[in-house]
């Protein structure tokens, strides 16, 4: 599945940065100075 959302820039060491977890990738994407996008994008189940 593909799963999309927010997270506070505080919370994100390093950005933009690609982040590999069990059987998904989490894509983080600045978006101003405060919240970065990320895009989690599972190969198997529902995100």
């Amino acid at each position: 599945g593909l799963g999309l959302g927010m997270m506070a820039a505080d919370t994100v060491p390093e950005a933009p940065r690609i982040d590999h977890e069990p059987g998904c990738t989490k894509i983080f994407q600045a978006q101003n100075l405060l919240f970065y996008n990320f895009i989690l994008n599972c190969s198997q189940g529902s995100a």
